[in-house]
């Protein structure tokens, strides 16, 4: 049987002690790769001990979502509130600290370049957005000192946008980590090569025995042969830039190459041909613009192959819960054309419905490593 969840009202200033424990229903929260996660659920009015707590239902509060058996907390912030006059209940939304707050904390407007490993510019980002202090971002710092060197010219941006011109330019990944007990709440900024584990040998879901409602989507708009990654100093002729290609004889083949001028290889229909250009007016090293036209081609922006289903909780093993990132294998019995289909996927979001026992997943279809490949 799930484990029973609640939702706990927490004051908005650190250490963020628990201040009340609330019943609801329609409860769901998500857990996102490098995106903000978010909650919603209702509060009846029915409730006899509503007197007691609708106070502190305000938004702008920090609430907590915990399971009895500790696994996969949640915190975020009362984002919008929508009451009907005699409906029985009020709809709340909540989101997480990038939703909430690293969208609207930025940096310092006045600042230079620098030749900075990826995890100290993201440092000193953190530590400007929060010497302005509209708002500040009550987060601990996990950067594990990674990603390569990067010659970027910060600028007056909001952190969220910061982080992922970091992920873009590094290959790297970051994400959010929670802790909570009943004095505190601590949401920590994780910087990772790659966030998650690689479960796919270990863990393996079935269509009708773990999940189910599942759907495979393959859109051609996403597939392209070719990036090209310009850099952003000097007359834009002459600046820097570098070429990802696939190679023709295999899709899977990664080359990169200085290239003035994008490249494209031949691919079996012209539909799946095409080159992505990303502009860095604040990157101006080839390194950077290396791993940024690697990642291109890979980032869960633009998913060749998307798989969403729905796991029963029941059915699967949660002593080491899924995690945004973590790569596992999932077989279909029909998805497709009434074939059994085996395939790797990275998991890129859950949705977690407590009264429902199950659990949402999007997910990419990883491409197969190739001997050789260059990074």
């Amino acid at each position: 049987m799930p484990s029973k969840t609640s939702v706990h009202i927490r004051s908005p200033w650190p250490p963020h002690a628990r201040l009340a424990q609330v019943a609801v229903k329609d409860l769901s929260y998500s857990f996102m790769l490098m995106e903000s996660g978010t909650a919603s659920f209702e509060l009846p009015t029915s409730d006899p001990n509503l007197a007691d707590y609708a106070h502190l239902f305000q938004v702008g509060m920090m609430i907590s979502i915990e399971r009895n058996d500790g696994l996969m907390p949640w915190v975020g912030w009362l984002s919008a509130e929508d009451g009907v006059s005699g409906g029985g209940a009020a709809a709340f939304d909540a989101e997480d600290h990038i939703g909430v707050l690293f969208e609207k904390a930025r940096n310092a407007k006045s600042q230079t370049e620098n030749l900075l490993g990826a995890a100290e510019h993201i440092r000193r980002a953190v530590a400007s957005a929060n010497r302005q202090g509209h708002p500040p971002l009550l987060i601990g710092l996990d950067l594990n000192e990674g990603g390569p060197l990067i010659a970027y010219t910060p600028q007056a941006e909001y952190l969220d946008d910061l982080l992922r011109r970091m992920s873009e330019a590094s290959g790297w990944e970051w994400g959010l980590r929670f802790e909570v007990t009943e004095g505190r709440a601590l949401t920590t900024l994780e910087w990772r090569k790659r966030r998650g584990l690689d479960l796919s040998a270990a863990v393996i879901w079935e269509e009708g025995k773990h999940f189910e409602q599942a759907r495979y989507r393959r859109k051609a708009s996403a597939f392209i042969s070719s990036t090209l990654a310009v850099g952003g100093t000097g007359n834009f002729r002459t600046r820097q830039a570098v070429t990802n290609v696939r190679a023709a004889a295999d899709d899977d083949a990664i080359g990169l190459r200085p290239a003035p001028e994008p490249v494209t290889d031949e691919q079996p229909f012209p539909s799946l041909q095409g080159t992505r250009v990303m502009i860095f007016p604040n990157v101006s090293n080839d390194d950077a613009l290396a791993a940024s036209a690697q990642r291109e081609q890979d980032s869960p922006e633009h998913v060749r192959e998307q798989v969403s289903f729905s796991l029963v909780e029941d059915a699967i093993n949660l002593t080491s819960p899924p995690a945004p990132g973590d790569v596992v294998t999932v077989r279909f019995s029909d998805i497709l054309t009434g074939a059994a289909v085996t395939r790797q996927v990275r998991l890129l979001g859950l949705q977690l419905n407590p009264e429902k026992g199950t659990i949402d997943v999007e997910c990419k279809v990883e491409r197969k490593e190739v001997a050789g490949a260059k990074a």
